[in-house]
């Protein structure tokens, strides 16, 4: 499925459906680096989208460049209930500024724009 077909949810909708609440998507390391923070509410339903080997992508909606993180960040995703992971990015080109709007995919699944911090 392409990009454009990937119709998106709202955060409120990615909670319900999907059981992960985004909690932040920050620059941070002097700007060349994209902290992207989420809870699992619902392991099970969280499950269908996202695990250490099926990682979300980050966009920036202005220059759609796609940011992914590394597989040694898939350690920092907990698959618990209430747990708080991590993952950072490289933020390459500067891609992502305070403000710029970045969309988060999780395989087939595309949340509203979100302003980074």
């Amino acid at each position: 499925m392409t990009e454009a077909a990937i119709p998106y949810t709202s955060a409120s909708v990615l909670e319900e459906r999907y059981g992960i609440r985004i909690m932040l998507i920050g620059v941070t390391g002097g700007g060349g680096l994209i902290d992207f923070r989420f809870k699992i509410l619902d392991r099970g339903k969280a499950r269908l989208i996202i695990s250490p080997t099926k990682l979300p992508e980050l966009i920036a909606v202005d220059s759609g460049y796609r940011l992914t993180a590394t597989k040694k960040m898939a350690g920092n995703v907990t698959m618990q209930n209430d747990a708080v992971s991590f993952l950072l990015y490289p933020n390459v080109r500067s891609a992502i500024k305070p403000g710029t709007l970045v969309s988060v995919v999780f395989g087939d699944v595309r949340v509203e724009h979100i302003a980074a911090q």
